[in-house]
């Protein structure tokens, strides 16, 4: 459903004959050449009928309509002089993605804040490995008192790739935004890509699907895919109003998973991408201001991007671009200064997400239904079985539910688990004898390392997840189990909950 102006329908002689299945498609596309004063009206205002010749009852009932909505994109990119591919998803008919022409490969600068040398020498060599364009620079910048054994991997690198590696120290402060800012005039490159040491490269082609949107007019920040090691989704876009401030878009869904109505499978604009991987030319970075340096860590990235937006930039996140990130649940920081300087700065962007529907929720980061009402969860007994397991596992902890507690919507299990004879792959959560959450042991606990430092799996004995509580009854018991790497199943204990209405 929509409503135009007569005068700009007239203007652009109205439908199309030959564009049949995606006439209205082909007209809004024409449409928004000539006026960017465009509004959604965020109320339920139609219904979509189905019957057995709609599109709304199966992708194949009308396949001349994707035939059609291919035509109407390779026009709108002849009009506005922009030359691409249009690619069909092979998976999910009718989801389209635009690989632009490159007009000239410009230097990319990769900026990388040094701090752990396991990190940054992984990421390096991911890097230099498996990166086909060919114009870049890699700068690792760090400050003063870091590890020594860093400057070992500066050298490293250097002498490997002395055209394109270089390694700068920024003396007295520790300040991730100021040492950001600081390798930005550092650089030369047109357009300047921060990136998290704790990231690995999958996609070989991924600066020129980066460079491809960022060399666009209109786009401001470029975001990428970014995945846990056991491959379900860490990042892709960011959700003001989520969970506080600001959320991850999907988080943890699974790889392949096409999203809420594709966005998995498709590019899309979002408020604000992460600095763990982010893109801009390098004028558009310096017309929003850089970092602020106010904000040290935690939502640096999401004040860059909003910046960026409030100069009339578009940001946008690639699903097509995946990186994995490897200690990102400990890069989840929680600084309530900086989110309430956010709240001040941004409060309107936060209430009111201009890419996310007022319908969807705002406790949870998988686009399920907004409930006005709110769910609490009451703790009545929590009943751990770690000592009767000594010899199957070294330990085993979650740390974010108590006895007594209450919750609202959600409970986060977080926590910690060590198999001694087979590796624990995964926390099991129960009910009524059905497995309804598989939590993955892969998240980083160096504090776990540090008491077990010669257990290998130690590292990586994390886990965390928010369950929802929908459906369950108002007295619910759900069971813990270790899935271990020999498929056997080990208990772990139980807790019992309460749920009420706020």
């Amino acid at each position: 459903m929509g409503t135009y102006r007569r005068t700009l329908i007239d203007q652009i002689s109205g439908f199309r004959l030959g564009y049949e299945g995606s006439q209205d498609y082909d007209l809004v596309l024409r449409l928004t050449e000539k006026t960017d004063k465009i509004f959604h009206i965020p109320k339920i205002l139609y219904h979509w009928r189905i019957h057995s010749a709609s599109t709304a009852s199966g992708a194949m009932a009308k396949p001349y309509a994707y035939e059609a909505a291919i035509r109407s994109i390779k026009d709108a990119l002849q009009r506005r002089g922009e030359a691409g591919q249009v690619i069909e998803h092979s998976q999910f008919p009718g989801r389209f993605t635009i690989r632009y022409e490159i007009r000239q490969a410009g230097l990319i600068s990769i900026i990388i804040l040094a701090k752990y040398p396991s990190h940054l020498k992984h990421c390096l060599q991911s890097i230099f490995t498996r990166t086909t364009y060919s114009n870049y620079e890699v700068i690792a910048v760090t400050h003063s008192g870091n590890e020594s054994e860093l400057f070992d991997i500066f050298s490293d690198w250097q002498n490997q790739h002395p055209e394109r590696f270089r390694s700068r120290l920024l003396e007295g402060s520790s300040n991730d935004s100021s040492i950001k800012n600081f390798a930005a005039t550092q650089a030369k490159g047109e357009y300047l890509l921060f990136l998290s040491e704790s990231t690995e490269i999958i996609t070989s082609d991924w600066l020129e699907a980066m460079v491809e949107q960022a060399q666009r007019p209109s786009v401001g920040a470029v975001g990428a895919l970014l995945l846990y090691p056991d491959n379900s989704i860490q990042h892709a876009g960011v959700v003001l109003g989520v969970q506080g401030v600001a959320s991850h878009s999907h988080r943890h869904f699974p790889k392949g998973a096409p999203g809420y109505f594709g966005q998995l499978v498709t590019a899309n604009n979002y408020s604000a991408v992460t600095g763990a991987c982010l893109m801009c030319r390098r004028d558009v970075f310096d017309r929003a201001g850089g970092f602020d340096e106010q904000l040290s860590i935690a939502y640096n990235d999401v004040d860059l991007c909003l910046k960026m937006l409030q100069q009339g930039y578009r940001n946008v996140h690639l699903p097509y671009v995946e990186l994995y990130h490897y200690n990102s649940e400990n890069q989840e920081y929680n600084d309530s200064r900086a989110a309430s300087l956010l709240q001040q700065r941004w409060q309107e962007h936060i209430q009111s997400d201009p890419c996310y529907s007022s319908h969807l929720t705002r406790e949870a980061e998988d686009y399920g239904i907004r409930i006005n009402s709110n769910t609490l969860i009451e703790v009545l007994t929590v009943n751990y079985f770690e000592s009767s397991l000594s010899d199957l596992i070294w330990g085993f902890s979650i740390d974010s539910i108590q006895l007594g507690a209450s919750y609202k919507n959600f409970l986060l299990f977080r926590g910690w688990v060590l198999g001694k004879w087979s590796p624990v792959t995964a926390i099991e959560i129960v009910r009524d004898r059905q497995v309804i959450h598989s939590i993955p042991i892969n998240n980083l606990r160096p504090d776990i390392k540090r008491l077990y430092p010669d257990v290998p799996k130690a590292e990586r004995s994390g886990f965390m997840r928010l369950v929802g509580v929908a459906n369950m009854p108002t007295i619910t018991q759900l069971s813990l189990r270790a899935a271990l790497e020999n498929e056997a199943r080990l208990p772990l204990g139980h807790l019992q909950i309460r749920l009420g209405v706020e």
